[in-house]
Order: C-alpha cells, then structure tokens, then sequence
C-alpha cells in the first residue's frame, strides 16, 4: 500500500515530512532489530564460556543502549533531579 502518484504530487512539504519521518523511523527500527538479535546470539554462544553472568551489554555495545540506560534509570538528568529536591522542599516532604 503506498501512495498513488497524483496523491503523492498533492502532498505539501509538511505532510511529506510527516511521512519520510515515519519511514525513516521504522526502517531505523527494523535495523535496530536486525542488530539486537545478533547481540543476543552472541550472548548465547559466550555465556557458557564465562564465569560470570553476562549482559547483553557486555557482548556488544550500541549507540541507542546509553538512552535506554538512562530511560532505565527512571531520571533523566541532574536537572530532573533538582527539580523534584526543590518539590519535596517546597511541599515540605523535607
């Protein structure tokens, strides 16, 4: 399913922005996937190999694990932090 060529000649530039961003981000996706499965085969084949339990992360490391590692975190940074401090302060929760 995709756009017809008189559909695809009507589109603004807004909308085909809108679009090619929504490709883009799936193919990255689709990408993202196509990695994170050889992480995982890795981590299968090298776990028996080691003394200790291993991550993931350990076999290999990828650009998008620092934000998830974040994300995982549940704060997303030293500002974050001092915002809820000044809440708890000015609520009286300290």
């Amino acid at each position: 399913m995709g756009l017809g060529l008189e559909e695809f000649y009507g589109l603004t530039p807004e909308e085909f922005e809108v679009i090619y961003r929504h490709w883009r981000e799936e193919r990255e996706e689709r990408r993202r996937e196509e990695w994170e499965r050889a992480r995982l085969t890795c981590l299968c084949i090298l776990q028996p190999y080691s003394s200790e339990a291993l991550k993931a992360r350990d076999v290999m490391a990828f650009p998008w694990d620092e934000a998830a590692a974040e994300h995982e975190a549940g704060l997303g940074g030293e500002d974050e932090r001092q915002d809820i401090e000044a809440a708890k302060r000015l609520y009286g929760f300290r």
